[in-house]
């Protein structure tokens, strides 16, 4: 992609001395004070040219060509993404129902990824966990490289709790451990394996909190811990009780409550790990009258 080069970029011609070394290398001159990582996520998201191109982060630069680096646009929404909490290393987002957490190629509106240079300044913010668009709640954030390092060791080791509310179909009478083998490669659905896994971090546990036998819906909490794509998803739908609403999934079709939506209830409502706790309020309209 060839692009005009606006005028509120970041530039340099390259020298001599950088011919030969990769285009992830060289940006730091133009971001001295981000790592690696961050300086291949902006590669990643289409803000980095040379000579008005895009190219990968593996690009082998050459003397001449003049680096940019697009400033990035105010996201429309920023109010949208409120700070639940936040520590030197770690922020928690609240995400609403139909936003995106990543910027993704043909995807429109405003994300959370899109927001992160606007609320945390002059840090590495990376987004430390995804949830789909139809799912509200927290969204973790490292604010600098060795915080992301320490989450994802603390998530392969479970001490990363990540507790969910849900509404699923059918009566959930007991607690379950689901264990089942997911994959994930590729596919738009996540595909359950024929045999249960070993590893802990990779299971759902559900917990039953209430049932409404008119409308046949369960009301369940639900702790992962390292997580995978669509796991809470799929992993219900593979235990009898998908998410209602969740066409992907063979959810069906129902009213909560009272309250139709087109899209399915789930929400990510508390998260723990060394240092670092917090709880997002539950946005469902009928919530505090059930809890009454």
């Amino acid at each position: 992609m060839v692009k005009k080069i606006p005028d509120s970029s970041l530039r340099i011609c390259l020298g001599q001395s950088d011919e030969g070394r990769r285009l992830d290398q060289v940006l730091a001159l133009l971001v001295p004070e981000m790592g690696l990582r961050g300086r291949r996520r902006l590669i990643d998201s289409g803000r980095v040219y040379l000579d008005g191109i895009l190219r990968n982060k593996a690009y082998k630069v050459h003397a001449g060509q003049v680096l940019s680096l697009d400033s990035p646009e105010e996201p429309a929404q920023h109010e949208t993404f409120e700070i639940l909490h936040q520590t030197d290393d770690y922020a928690a987002l609240i995400k609403p129902v139909g936003v995106h957490c990543q910027t993704l190629a043909g995807k429109i509106g405003p994300t959370m990824e899109q927001a992160l240079a606007h609320l945390f300044p002059h840090t590495q913010a990376r987004l430390l966990n995804r949830l789909d668009r139809d799912t509200s709640g927290i969204v973790m954030v490292g604010l600098h490289d060795a915080a992301q390092d320490t989450f994802r060791r603390d998530e392969q080791a479970c001490r990363v709790e990540k507790q969910y509310m849900a509404v699923v179909d059918g009566h959930v009478a007991a607690p379950l451990c689901l264990r089942a083998l997911l994959d994930t490669a590729d596919r738009k659905r996540t595909r359950i394996g024929q045999e249960d896994g070993d590893d802990p971090a990779r299971f759902t546990y559900v917990l039953p909190f209430s049932y409404v036998q008119d409308d046949r819906i369960s009301l369940v909490s639900v702790c992962i811990f390292q997580g995978a794509r669509h796991q809470i998803r799929a992993h219900l739908a593979y235990a009898g009780h998908p998410l209602i609403n969740d066409v992907l999934y063979e959810g069906p079709s129902r009213s909560v409550f009272g309250e139709s939506s087109s899209h399915f209830w789930l929400h990510h409502q508390r998260i723990t790990l060394p240092g670092f706790q917090t709880e997002c309020p539950i946005p469902w309209t009928w919530w505090d009258e059930l809890k009454t």
